[in-house]
């Protein structure tokens, strides 16, 4: 007998009667009675902590994952953001979720409203004396929106309405450094507070009563003075003692956060470079290795012109190997922090005349034409770096560019930047590998149109050097219809 199942809202319901199981969205689900069941869960544990804290814990765990759920809204539920979140909302108000609106979003000012109607939470504490409104839906907004305007939000309930026939819930979404975390924080640092405040008042008490016990023993008015300061002075002091031991603990916690993040990065760098001289640099020098034991094996029957080809290779491959080695060295350099910047003015044209002298006869070699259109301009940043970028996107362009094509090199004022642009009429790429080149974590080394291999730390460590330099790097390009790559310099010293 096959299994009941029903769509709403192009979302998947699902019961396998057999199993006693039930699926929404393909995932595993339960259904349960909003009231009493899910109330007779919660309440007591809203009770436990506290309401406020509660709405706060609720509302953190379920803005965990709202990464792929905003991944979702703009891949596969719509076009765009606005789109997806709507369309996302259908398909989880066949969960009890309610209906979602939109009524206004603004990403320049990073502003939105979103309105939900008759979702599950107000149904569930509708007749209940305290009230803690909606929490989880509060939780999922901040968390989308925060992926929606790239930075932190904050979402405040605005208006609420637990009429049956009219059961809504808005939210006002902005830009906030408030995070749940920091909020959930604040509430148990207060609380502790209140509960050293009570311990206190305790401590106060319990001098009162020491006082009248004295007082009824006869004691004199100088020994129960005497007797409270003692008291006093070693609360203060157990207070001081418990502050430092505190503050100790939260350094030594941060010393072991740094150390972590150090060694993750000199774990990731290890990692990298043992990758790169494990594939990368064994194969270019084994080349060299080969041919150099040719070229002696056969040393005294090689003529003049097979023995200028053989040095010609090996002179190619040494140069890949340099090129390599300068790009591994400056890319380990700036991941370990070591990567100097020193500033300076210096004339644009004349250091990408210098980085043309230099690859002129490699794009020669492949029928290349490597043009400049530059006038003689100066920006200030540190040149080495800014030598080491162009070099290596005029060699990414050669690597891409077919025969008897064409690279030009050219620059254009966007005060207060210099923007430098290098284009090729080579293979191209899609919007996909565009998106990653930038990225050191993904793979995006591909070979050339002569079968040039890579490392795929070229782009990313250009990324890196224009950002160091106080520029911004970015491309354009179509597949079949070239690459254009642009990164910007500061025309001068910032004032």
């Amino acid at each position: 007998m096959s299994n009941p199942r029903i769509d709403i809202n192009q979302v998947p319901i699902e019961w396998d009667t057999e199993r006693g199981t039930f699926t929404f969205f393909g995932l595993p689900s339960t259904l349960f009675w909003i009231n009493p069941s899910l109330l007779t869960l919660l309440r007591p544990i809203a009770r436990e902590v506290g309401v406020d804290l509660f709405r706060l814990m609720v509302a953190h765990s379920a803005s965990q994952g709202t990464d792929e759920d905003f991944h979702a809204m703009v891949s596969t539920l719509g076009d765009e953001f606005t789109q997806g979140f709507l369309n996302w909302g259908k398909a989880v108000s066949g969960a009890g979720w309610g209906t979602f609106e939109l009524p206004h979003f603004d990403p320049v000012n990073k502003l939105a409203r979103v309105r939900i109607s008759n979702t599950w939470e107000l149904l569930l504490d509708a007749g209940e004396d305290e009230r803690w409104g909606c929490p989880f839906i509060q939780g999922k907004i901040i968390g989308i929106f925060s992926h929606a305007f790239g930075t932190t939000c904050w979402a405040d309930q605005v208006a609420i309405s637990y009429d049956p026939d009219d059961a809504y819930i808005e939210f006002q979404i902005y830009e906030s450094r408030k995070t749940i975390e920091l909020e959930i924080e604040a509430i148990r640092r207060q609380r502790r507070s209140d509960q050293e405040r009570k311990l206190q008042l305790e401590v106060e008490r319990k001098t009162a009563d020491l006082i009248v016990v004295n007082k009824k023993l006869g004691k004199t008015t100088e020994e129960l003075q005497d007797a409270h300061e003692t008291l006093r002075t070693y609360a203060d002091g157990l207070e001081k003692k418990v502050q430092e031991r505190t503050d100790h603990l939260d350094r030594a916690n941060r010393r072991l956060q740094e150390t972590q993040k150090d060694l993750l990065i000199e774990n990731n760098v290890k990692n990298k470079l043992f990758s790169i001289i494990a594939h990368d640099l064994k194969s270019p020098l084994g080349a060299i290795l080969t041919t150099t034991e040719v070229m002696d094996h056969l040393k005294d029957g090689l003529s003049r012109e097979k023995l200028l080809d053989y040095a010609e290779k090996v002179h190619e491959t040494a140069s890949q190997v340099h090129l390599l080695l300068d790009n591994l060295l400056e890319w380990a350099q700036l991941q370990l922090g070591d990567h100097s910047v020193h500033p300076e003015v210096f004339d644009i044209r004349a250091l990408v005349d210098e980085v043309v002298r230099l690859l002129g006869p490699v794009a020669e070699k492949k029928s290349i034409a490597l043009n400049t259109d530059l006038a003689p301009r100066t920006v200030y940043a540190d040149r080495n770096a800014v030598a080491s970028v162009v070099r290596n996107l005029v060699t990414n362009s050669i690597k891409f560019t077919p025969a008897n094509g064409s690279i030009d090199i050219s620059a254009e004022e966007a005060a207060p930047f210099l923007e430098i642009a290098v284009r090729d009429t080579g293979v191209g790429m899609t919007a996909d590998q565009i998106k990653d080149i930038f990225a050191l974590h993904q793979k995006t080394s591909t070979r050339g149109t002569e079968g040039e291999t890579g490392t795929g730390l070229g782009l990313p460590m250009c990324k890196q050097l224009v950002e160091t330099c106080g520029g911004e790097i970015r491309a354009e390009s179509r597949p079949g219809e070239g690459t254009a790559l642009f990164f910007t310099l500061p025309l001068q010293a910032p004032q």
